[in-house]
This record gives C-alpha cells, sequence and structure tokens, in this order.
C-alpha cells in the first residue's frame, strides 16, 4: 500500500530541505521558527519593523561569523571543503534568506501594512523594509565567496544581433489577457500558486 504525504495547511511555508545538509543553518533556523510561532500567536502589525531589523542584525551577525571563518581557515581549506563552505554560503543566501523573507511576510502581509499606514501597497517600498528583509545588504559581504555567474550565449543570437536593426514592431492597443486554454507549465510540471495567509481581524 502506498504511503500517503501529509498535507499542508495553506498558507504553511516549508523549509527548504536542503539546510538539513547544514546543521549550523538547520539550528539558526530552527531558533527563529520558535521565536516566530511564539510571535504568530499574537502578532501587532506595529512590530513589523522592529521584528525585521531584530531579523536583519540576527543575519548580519551569521555573515560576519562566515566570514571571520572563512579568513580563519581559507588557506587550510582542501579542494573538497572549499565546495563544500561555497554550497554552505549559496544555501544561506539563497535559500534560508529568502525562506526568512516568506515568513515576514505571512507575519506580517504586506497589504496589511499598507492598510495600517493608509498607503496603497505599491508605496509601501518607500517607507524601508518593512516587513522583510534587504537581501542585498545581506549577500554584498558574502559575494567574493561565492562563484560568479556566468550569462550563456549561443552562436546563434551572437550571429543574430547586428541583423536586428529594424525598429520594433508597436505593441497592440488592446489589453493583454490570460489565454485559459493554454498549457500550465512547460515540461508538463503543475504550475503552483502559494495560498495567502487568512488576514486576522482588529
Amino acid at each position: 500500500m502506498p504511503t500517503v504525504m501529509p498535507a499542508t495547511q495553506p498558507g504553511t511555508l516549508q523549509p527548504p530541505m536542503v539546510l538539513l545538509d547544514f546543521p549550523p543553518l538547520a539550528c539558526f533556523l530552527n531558533n527563529i521558527l520558535v521565536a516566530f510561532n511564539d510571535l504568530r500567536l499574537c502578532c501587532p502589525v506595529a512590530l513589523a519593523q522592529d521584528v525585521t531589523g531584530a531579523l536583519e542584525d540576527a543575519l548580519a551577525k551569521v555573515t560576519k561569523i562566515i566570514l571571520a571563518f572563512h579568513r580563519a581557515e581559507e588557506t587550510a581549506f582542501s579542494r573538497g571543503e572549499q565546495e563544500l563552505f561555497v554550497q554552505f554560503c549559496t544555501v544561506f543566501l539563497e535559500d534560508l534568506v529568502p525562506y526568512l523573507n516568506r515568513c515576514l511576510q505571512v507575519l506580517f502581509p504586506p497589504a496589511q501594512i499598507a492598510q495600517t499606514l493608509g498607503i496603497p501597497p505599491t508605496q509601501l517600498s518607500k517607507y524601508g523594509n518593512l516587513g522583510h528583509v534587504n537581501i542585498g545588504a545581506i549577500q554584498e559581504p558574502l559575494a567574493f565567496i561565492l562563484p560568479k555567474r556566468e550569462t550563456l550565449f549561443t552562436l546563434d543570437d551572437q550571429a543574430l544581433r547586428p541583423e536586428l536593426t529594424a525598429p520594433a514592431p508597436e505593441a497592440p492597443s488592446e489589453e493583454p489577457r490570460l489565454d485559459p486554454a493554454g498549457p500550465a507549465c512547460p515540461e508538463g510540471g503543475r504550475a503552483e500558486v502559494e495560498a495567502e495567509p487568512p488576514s486576522v481581524g482588529p
């Protein structure tokens, strides 16, 4: 008989499983999630700035520890250890930090913050990092450790570039609309949409 996986509740977030490969990151995340779960029971929107600031401070400390470890051990790293360290930094920046940002947005939904401030949600970014961590500020100090990302160009793309001198066609005047009969996802995959967490009354 096949094993049935338990269904997750709408609005819940599953931590990235790759964190299990790096126990220090998993332990750090568990401690943050314990605090978030306690806060979730009674989470006033007024705490958005303080909680975001505390999380940014914690992530900045982790970044400093990673950099101090790298300075102290870099010369002693074997090739395998260097690759593992780069993976550690990549998981921290590309899995852990964005996941914590999503958790913050569940605790402090941007629409709710905007409503409290009496502004449209599109104007929320003008008020700083309310309810989300500035990922760029965390990534910048560690950028030199990570491998450079390369942009791939095929020979066909390079050969066609000089010929693309004609002006671009004008956009159609009618509004764009979704085609409900189109494929859900390329390669036969399913489209997944995260459920919006239920809003809490006043």
